[in-house]
């Protein structure tokens, strides 16, 4: 491997907890070869990772999603990365599209996972690793073993704007916590109705809740704080992610399941509690820093799904419905009172 680069491509084409996760690879490459230039391919939905990030040049946004335009646009892509001769090329994903884009983009130095076609340095990591270690991983080809490992979200003063105005009326709050119970999975979903009861009692305690979640979750947010007899705040559907990001920064706790506010909060190190019920530790994708906590209750028939299902399986849904919202509440308000005293 080269020891001197002029130009780095970064592809990263997976979901927003994925491009999340994989940030710290990018400080690791910018701290190996910071005579580099480091330019990202991302989707549009997780473009706002890499906008600000400090050791980012640019991001070019690949909508492979869309199956009238993806041609097209994989071509304008190669001809772009030829254009731009980037001397290094790093896979985050396990694509084939993603090596198939350093291929043709003639990139003489190719790093990925080990499986992908086309590589000039394939990387098999061991197993059981954090996702955002796993990342890591591809430092290999380089030498060295040890890189900061916290995940990372910038953004702009005008999104801290937004999120201050956003919060304006909650300044006087003892507490502030946030409460995300989307995700696209159902069944890593801690119930709706726990979560009304949840924040029902955090608001009786003196603890101010504020709603958070994507567009198609404002309907379930306003569900909850509706039925919860409360003014909670919802943000759903009113922030993009960095403006998410910098509401999340401001809070004392972020109570989530396995689902992307989970790594929002630990990449802007706001503590996290997070429900986690077909999936499981090993999969590498939990909270990682000193104050989180995992939510779960060991079950024989955890985990059935690497990335939850519709339903459960068994449909008894035990691994989300045996953990009760006065339990966490306590659990909570525990936290809130030790981490302030």
């Amino acid at each position: 491997m080269r020891q001197s680069l002029q130009s780095i491509l970064f592809i990263q084409t997976a979901f927003l907890g994925d491009a999340i996760l994989s940030t710290p690879l990018i400080g690791a490459l910018s701290s190996r070869f910071p005579e580099a230039s480091i330019d990202v391919v991302a989707i549009p939905q997780t473009e706002p990772v890499f906008r600000h990030h400090p050791d980012v040049r640019r991001v070019l946004v690949f909508d492979k999603r869309n199956p009238l335009l993806k041609p097209a646009m994989f071509l304008d892509l190669v001809r772009g990365i030829r254009g731009e001769a980037y001397t290094l090329g790093v896979s985050a994903t396990r694509s084939a599209t993603s090596a198939l884009l350093m291929r043709l983009g003639k990139i003489p130095s190719r790093v990925g996972f080990r499986g992908q076609k086309g590589l000039t340095d394939p990387v098999r990591p061991p197993r059981g690793l954090h996702m955002r270690h796993r990342y890591l991983s591809l430092m290999r080809p380089f030498g060295g073993t040890s890189w900061p490992d916290q995940t990372v979200l910038s953004w702009a003063p005008e999104h801290d704007e937004t999120a201050g105005r956003l919060l304006e009326d909650e300044k006087g709050c003892r507490f502030l916590v946030g409460v995300a119970p989307g995700s696209v999975r159902a069944t890593k979903r801690w119930p709706g109705a726990y979560y009304t009861r949840l924040v029902a009692l955090l608001e009786s305690r003196g603890v101010r809740v504020v709603l958070l979640g994507s567009p198609e979750e404002r309907g379930l947010c306003r569900r909850i704080a509706s039925r919860a007899g409360t003014d909670s705040p919802v943000l759903a559907g009113r922030t993009g992610i960095l403006e998410a990001a910098a509401v999340i920064r401001r809070l004392d706790l972020m109570i989530t399941n396995d689902s992307a506010p989970l790594h929002m909060a630990d990449a802007v190190k706001t503590p996290v509690f997070a429900f986690f019920g077909p999936t499981v530790r090993r999969f590498g994708c939990t909270p990682y820093r000193p104050d989180d906590r995992v939510l779960e209750i060991d079950l024989p028939c955890r985990p059935c799904s690497k990335h939850g299902g519709r339903v459960c399986p068994r449909f008894h849904f035990r691994c989300m419905r045996e953990q009760t919202p006065d339990a966490v509440c306590d659990a909570v308000l525990q936290f809130l009172e030790k981490r302030h005293a």
